[in-house]
Formats: C-alpha cells, structure tokens, sequence
C-alpha cells in the first residue's frame, strides 16, 4: 500500500489532509472519520478503490513541531512590484 513511511525522529511537511479511514485489529475492520495526512517529502501510491485517493497517514501518529519555525525563517527583501512594459507583435 505504501512506497515510503516516515521514520521517527524526522520531520515532515504536511501538504494536505483528508477525512481517512482506519483499520482495527483485523485488517477488515475500518473505521472512518480519523484525519489523514499527506506529506510534502514522501508521495505514495492512490488507492485502488474510488475515491482514488493516495494513501495517507493517520495525523494523530505526528506530534507537533517543537521549535517555532517563523523565527527560524530568513528575512527576505521586499520584492519590487511588477513594471507593465508594452509589446509589439
């Protein structure tokens, strides 16, 4: 089902989410409703059943980024708006 998973103690860009649906002891047993994360650095393959969705990782495995991340983010100059020029074609 998966090409990739994500290894503790690394850290992952979520890309999106979704409604998921689970799976209980015995592989038949689903449970709907938990989120679902899609990660920016791994991409799996989509499910085989519609929707068609890639398979996702149940969010609540993650735990939250401890450091606060805008503070780590470089300061970048203002970018200068953009200048109309005509063409002629």
């Amino acid at each position: 089902m998966y090409a990739a998973l994500p290894k503790a103690g690394n850290t992952y860009t979520i890309r999106g989410s979704t409604v998921g649906v689970g799976y209980g002891p015995g592989f038949s047993d689903r449970q709907e409703g938990e989120i679902a994360v899609y990660l920016q650095e791994i991409v799996n393959p989509k499910s085989g059943k519609a929707p068609f969705r890639e398979w996702g990782f149940k969010a609540e495995r993650f735990r939250p980024l401890e450091e606060d991340w805008e503070t780590k983010v470089e300061e970048r100059p203002e970018a200068e708006p953009a200048k109309k020029e005509l063409v002629e074609v």
